[in-house]
């Protein structure tokens, strides 16, 4: 039977005042607000009792946290046939689109560049604490850039890797962001990799770049390894031809599966997936691709497998009509046998969508659109969040974003809750969101 926050608040505070007589302990400050936000109670009466008590009985920060966030959290009711539960969230200090979003070290997330408007992009950088619910602008970036990759690095700093702008075009630079010291710090590159490329964490630390478009029509086959203990840049084994807009996972013996991608001419030469073995600087192929594909998204499962979602289907891209199929068929890597597999496909076609691996070994798609970016409508933006159940290998419609758009950003907090945050959509695109969402599961593990 649950017990109401009036009640142990209240109890709480007798206790304090019996058994300290007339000492008080001392007075901290406590944003009830904010922890009923972090903790989902919506009852503002409750709120105002809460804030009520905590001033008259002084009862200090850490002891109301605890007894709220221990007892007095609930379970939110999602709307009718929904899986999760969608909630309007606090406003970017700016919009922004093709950003990306990292979880740092101490629980905060970093959010860098990405285009505020049409040709425009952004060097401003926020800082959003999950602990206080607010964002705040930090230092700027030294180049102003969308479509890079963002790591985080073993010492908690985050390496922000190439790019795009529309004054210098395919950026062949890096940054290093140092949240301690707020600072960022320019590591130059020894080749180009603009846009399209993948940054992944290796076991050891290092970082591997892999690929990347450097020039209209132009993409690259070289491979670099950032070493954060040098902060230097060295050659690795180049790929046997340029590819981009292929997707990344560090596998768990530590070598790294490249998945899909293009060449300027279509298929690159290779194979539709490869797999860098850090051990000998080499390059190795696997099984081929059910579907090969350009911006598809994948997450790495629980059980070591690699799941592989969306994107645009390869053999539609040699030319640039607006029909280029968008898939909604999803994949699977076996590293053990080095083999892909079908799995059950999306109910909706998507590239540009946020997908994220939960706490229970599930996998969360949301947002993205189903047409090309040269004929966006306002009805080209998926709305749709699905979920698919590895055991299965089916995905079950989970509820709808109350803003659909592609290249927003997703973060997966420690309470298991998605955050969603910006991203572009309206006729042809021209609307860029501020807004940010919280996706709440209510899966059953959870």
């Amino acid at each position: 039977m649950r017990i109401s926050i009036f009640c142990i608040v209240l109890f709480s505070a007798m206790f304090f005042l019996c058994a300290c007589g007339s000492s008080q302990p001392p007075v901290t400050t406590v944003i009830v607000t904010s922890i009923a936000k972090e903790t989902q109670i919506v009852d503002v009466t409750r709120v105002v009792e809460v804030t009520r008590i905590v001033q008259e009985t002084r009862i200090a920060t850490v002891e109301i946290t605890r007894m709220i966030q221990e007892v007095i959290t609930e379970t939110p009711v999602p709307p009718s046939g929904s899986l999760v539960e969608v909630i309007q969230w606090i406003a970017l200090q700016l919009p922004r689109a093709q950003h990306t979003a990292t979880f740092l070290s101490d629980g905060r997330v970093l959010l860098v560049g990405g285009s505020v408007a049409p040709n425009i992009q952004l060097a401003d950088v926020e800082i959003y604490n999950p602990a206080t619910g607010i964002t705040t602008l930090v230092a700027p970036l030294h180049t102003p850039r969308l479509g890079h990759t963002a790591t985080l690095l073993s010492d908690g700093r985050v390496l922000v890797v190439g790019g795009y702008n529309h004054t210098q075009l395919w950026l062949d630079d890096a940054e290093i962001y140092d949240p301690y010291a707020d600072i960022w710090t320019v590591v130059p590159m020894l080749t180009t990799h603009g846009g399209g490329h993948t940054a992944t964490l290796m076991a050891d630390g290092r970082v591997l770049v892999v690929g990347g478009v450097v020039g209209s029509g132009k993409l690259n086959d070289q491979v670099e390894i950032f070493d954060p203990h040098t902060n230097s840049w060295y050659a690795a084994m180049p790929l046997e031809s340029e590819r981009a807009s292929h997707t990344s996972q560090l596998l768990e013996d530590g070598r790294v599966l490249v998945a899909g991608g293009g060449s300027a001419t279509g298929f690159p030469a290779g194979g539709d997936a490869i797999i860098y073995d850090p051990k000998v600087n080499d390059w190795l192929t696997t099984g081929a691709m059910v579907k090969p594909r350009i911006f598809g998204e994948s997450v790495r499962l629980l059980d070591g497998r690699v799941l592989v979602v969306g994107g645009v289907n390869l053999e539609d891209t040699l030319s640039d009509s607006p029909n280029q199929k968008k898939s909604a068929s999803a994949e699977i890597f076996d590293p053990i046998s080095d083999t892909w597999t079908a799995t059950g496909e999306l109910s909706q076609a998507r590239y540009g969508h946020v997908i994220k691996l939960l706490l229970d070994g599930r996998v969360l798609v949301s947002g993205g659109a189903r047409d090309g970016d040269c004929c966006w409508t306002n009805d080209s933006f998926v709305r749709e969040i699905e979920v698919y159940d590895p055991e299965s290998g089916a995905w079950i419609p989970a509820g709808d974003l109350l803003q659909p758009a592609i290249y927003s950003a997703g973060i997966l907090l420690p309470d298991g809750r998605v955050w969603i945050t910006g991203g572009q959509s309206g006729e042809s695109g021209i609307s860029f969101w501020s807004d940010t969402w919280l996706i709440t599961s209510v899966f059953p593990s959870y």
